[in-house]
């Protein structure tokens, strides 16, 4: 492979990875819109100056302390790969949880367990962007992570802002920006199983899961 190839590789490698970060931003951004549909706030009884909100959205940062504590520890026992693929099926879980809310506690659970695996990606992907990056564009590499992370909110924002045109009478106003959080997380799910893992953790841990160096 040749030089050109190799660098094209390695970005393409790192933007794939990168749909971890994007979902951070998404899903950090989407509940700005989400509580203020009018759909929303008449569905569950509440309005927009309700404490039940400003629990719905720190909760999400509540759920990400602990994805994030154990990111470390998962990394190196399973892999930055694997690592990175259960942060998005636990995603999956909570943004259908979220999507599919009948009342507020559906909602909370969601918002914990979407920030569970966004802390988890946020730790292992600029992770495994870095190991397998060429040393000479690794800041190219894991500066994708922040500029992925602005696209999420980009990206949220706008969704909000189409579905607000919705009729007040639709939970589309809602339901669908909350689903919408699922296509990243299926696309780094299945999408890394043809991925490599990063050639750091296979040469350190042997693909045991134990620093063979220790």
């Amino acid at each position: 492979m040749g030089k050109f190839q190799t660098t094209f590789y390695n970005v393409l490698l790192a933007t794939f990875a990168g749909t971890g970060s994007f979902l951070f931003g998404y899903d950090s951004g989407v509940m700005t819109d989400v509580i203020a549909s009018p759909n929303f706030l008449a569905y569950f009884d509440t309005d927009d100056t309700s404490p039940i909100i400003g629990a719905i959205n720190s909760t999400f940062s509540g759920g990400a302390v602990f994805g994030s504590l154990m990111g470390g520890l998962t990394m190196d026992r399973f892999g930055r790969k694997k690592t990175i693929q259960i942060g998005a099926l636990i995603a999956v879980v909570g943004a259908t949880l979220q999507c599919a809310a009948a009342n507020l506690g559906m909602i909370l659970a969601g918002r914990i367990i979407a920030g569970w695996a966004v802390g988890l990606m946020s730790m292992s992907v600029p992770v495994y962007q870095a190991e397998c990056a060429h040393p000479k564009m690794r800041g190219l590499i894991v500066g994708l992570t922040q500029q992925m992370i602005g696209v999420g909110f980009i990206v949220s924002t706008w969704i909000g802002y189409g579905c607000h045109h919705a009729p007040d009478t639709s939970s589309v106003q809602w339901r669908f920006p909350l689903a919408f959080q699922i296509a990243p997380a299926l696309i780094l799910l299945i999408g890394f199983i043809w991925l490599p893992e990063s050639p750091r953790w296979s040469a350190i841990f042997n693909g045991t899961g134990f620093n063979v160096l220790s």
